[in-house]
């Protein structure tokens, strides 16, 4: 047996007990959970689930919450029912997960389950429309009032400024035409991302020179991509698959998403705040906005601050009911406090502007948006002294509207309004049915593989097993450390794999029966056997490869998923089917040159 066989096994050992190591949390299964966000501190949540007869595994408790753990989804959403409707929200809030049960020291070294699509899983998918034009339409208004601005700072007199229902046009009213003509060149050499066309001798017609190239489309497309990104990590979704589709349309995956009607809410959400003075008196340029109660207020309509400045944001529990604890970022909080500084005595109100679908909408109006601002007050308190970097917003109906508005702003307002255009729901116990069935396949493809190769080829039949279970456990070992995502199609790609594996110990086992009928010696066979199926091997699985590449490149979804597996696959079974098999191999014939090889001849 030659010197370089024991580094041979020394290397190919250790690559083979890496991928045992990294497959085997894998093994583990993910148990469906409770997480309970307790707001008051001395709640006995056992107390609860014995009150109403829950069963349950254990109760774990975390940093600022605590998790129930459940033997099954059934007993899981039974649970959620029952504390939903017997503790009030302001006590505590329940959310539905699963968690894994892989031990620590796994994560410690990097080792971690592989990640399980929405078709093993369950959970929900999305495909949401990206409406550009109201965003460009929305940074539109802005300018507008830039507009209104440097016409009473350069002394530009009018009568009154409408801006359109579409955020994009408005019209200026004189109260002459020297008045309009004074104005009309100063505009027009000021404002060139603006169209100023005169209506009438007394008018104004300004409209904005809306952009529609792709480059624009795919830019808020891609910060829209970013802020749902944003909101999928503060749902608890560690798995999810954010992905464009077209030019404006975006594929949201959630895989363990139980809760399925909040991760709509929250997700589809194109909502901020803005902090406005109210008026004693009511004048004609001030907004009118109403609170949850019906009460009403003036306001002034140029805005202190938007949700674009904070920074952070929390809900809490206080005496004084539900609060959002809020903290601006360095240049907005110095402002802030210079405003309300001057400001003591005023009433200061918090607005909530959510972008909701136009009831009037016509698709055959160009200037009919498809969305529309919904404002509400949600408090508007008395400045009694000047506020910095942090304060608390209160006027929160219960705990929960609180948590929503606090993940909102901690996720960012989206850069356009969107709308769920479809939405498919896979429940836990399909996805279990999907793993079974996949399993079953893969069980049933390899027991077939291996007991024709062990007939046909005798012990060198057995090698090409051995390296077959090892070639399954270094994919799973791959897609765990690649994190990627199996999905029921990506299994198919292993099932795929396991033939192609030992499609190449055919064809070198083939070549070394070649080569012993033609009276070689056992060692020679080998050697010749190994060396002229190299080519055909790399050939045959290079084609394979390429055709794979071109599915992740252009396919999406599920058509990725296959061809992520397949591509791994390949690449192991070059491996495993070459190079395992060879050290088998010479570990039983090396030193042996003489012995009858078992082969099936």
């Amino acid at each position: 047996m030659k010197i370089g066989f024991y580094s041979r096994l020394l290397v190919h050992g250790f690559v083979a007990f890496l991928a045992l190591l990294f497959a085997f949390p894998n093994l583990y299964p993910e148990s469906p959970v409770i997480e309970v966000n307790q707001a008051v501190k001395d709640f006995c949540l056992q107390c609860q689930l014995k009150q109403g007869n829950i069963s349950f595994i254990r109760i774990e408790p975390l940093d600022d919450s605590q998790l129930i753990f459940f033997s099954s989804t059934d007993d899981q959403l039974l649970a959620r029912d029952y504390l939903t409707s017997h503790v009030s929200p302001e006590v505590a809030t329940f959310s539905l997960n699963l968690k894994s049960e892989v031990p620590s020291w796994f994560a410690a070294i990097g080792a971690r389950p592989m990640k399980l699509g929405l078709d093993l899983r369950g959970g929900v998918h999305f495909l949401i429309e990206v409406d550009a034009k109201s965003a460009q339409s929305k940074t539109a208004e802005g300018d507008l009032d830039a507009v209104k601005n440097h016409m009473i700072d350069h002394g530009l007199r009018y009568q009154s400024f409408a801006i359109s229902a579409d955020q994009a046009a408005a019209n200026i009213d004189f109260k002459d035409n020297a008045q309009l003509m004074l104005a009309l060149p100063a505009l027009k050499q000021s404002f060139s991302s603006f169209s100023f066309m005169t209506a009438s001798d007394t008018q104004i017609h300004v409209s904005a020179k809306l952009e529609t190239d792709a480059h624009v489309q795919k830019l808020i497309v891609e910060q829209t991509m970013e802020s749902l990104n944003k909101r999928v990590n503060e749902l608890g979704v560690a798995e999810a698959v954010i992905q464009k589709q077209g030019d404006s349309h975006i594929s949201v995956d959630l895989p363990g998403v139980q809760d399925i009607a909040r991760a709509k809410s929250l997700i589809g959400k194109t909502a901020t705040l803005k902090f406005q003075i109210v008026k004693t008196t009511p004048t004609k340029d001030s907004e009118l906005r109403e609170d949850l109660s019906g009460n009403q207020y003036h306001l002034e309509p140029n805005v202190v601050l938007t949700g674009q400045s904070i920074i952070y944001a929390n809900a809490i529990m206080s005496e004084h009911g539900p609060q959002v604890q809020i903290q601006l970022d360095t240049q907005s909080g110095r402002e802030f406090n210079r405003f309300t500084r001057s400001h003591i005595k005023d009433r200061l109100a918090v607005t909530y502007v959510e972008q909701v679908p136009n009831p009037k909408f016509n698709p055959n109006d160009a200037s009919s948006p498809k969305f529309i601002d919904h404002m509400r007050v949600i408090s508007a308190p008395v400045i009694q002294s000047a506020l910095g970097y942090s304060f608390v917003i209160t006027g929160m109906s219960d705990m929960k509207e609180a948590e929503d508005l606090s993940m909102l702003l901690r996720a960012g307002a989206l850069a356009a309004p969107i709308r769920i255009v479809e939405e498919t729901t896979i429940g836990p116990s399909l996805g279990e049915a999907n793993i079974e069935k996949g399993t079953q396949s893969l069980l049933f493809g390899s027991l077939i593989v291996l007991l024709f190769m062990t007939i046909y080829y005798r012990f060198f039949g057995f090698v090409a097993n051995i390296a077959l279970m090892v070639n399954v456990m270094m994919i799973l070992s791959a897609l765990s450390l690649l994190d990627a995502t199996l999905t029921l199609p990506g299994i198919a790609g292993i099932v795929l794999t396991v033939g192609m594996a030992v499609d190449a110990n055919v064809l070198i086992y083939e070549r070394i029966r070649e080569e012993l009928r033609q009276n070689r010696s056992s060692y020679q066979s080998i050697e010749i056997g190994y060396d002229k199926a190299l080519s055909t091997i790399v050939d045959a699985n290079l084609t394979t490869l390429i055709v794979a590449f071109v599915l992740f490149g252009l396919g999406s979804g599920t058509v990725k998923g296959f061809a992520v597996t397949l591509s791994i696959g390949i690449l192991v079974s070059m491996y495993s089917s070459i190079c395992i098999t060879r050290l088998l191999v010479d570990w039983r014939y090396g030193n042996r040159p003489d012995l009858k090889l078992s082969i099936g001849i």
